[in-house]
């Protein structure tokens, strides 16, 4: 074992979250979350592998920002943890939030 831990990290909102897509015909990306300051660095990647990655994820922080804020009171009384175990699969709405994003607010 290399010792690697794992955790968690949630973004709430676009501007959380960096991609630097400079090399990504060469297959390298860097995506800094500037909450927790952790910088993910990813190369060697097929590059059209790494694109689809990359729109999945944009796809999905596009999302973010159409949901309403939740209290503090109702995050303390709900039954959910405070960590998400993984990232659901694009929707269609997905897509339609990636849309509108890309044409700022316009779509």
């Amino acid at each position: 074992k290399l010792g690697l831990k794992s955790r968690n990290i949630v973004i709430n909102s676009a501007e959380d979250i960096e991609i630097h897509r400079k090399f990504v015909k060469e297959g390298k990306v860097s995506i800094s979350l500037k909450e927790t300051r952790t910088k993910l660095l990813l190369s060697n990647a097929p590059p059209n592998l790494l694109v689809v990655f990359l729109k999945t994820m944009a796809a999905k922080v596009a999302g973010v920002k159409e949901k309403p804020k939740v209290s503090m009171r109702a995050k303390l009384m709900s039954d959910k943890g405070n960590a998400i175990d993984g990232i659901s699969p694009v929707t269609a709405k997905d897509m339609v939030n990636l849309q509108k994003a890309e044409a700022g607010g316009r779509g």
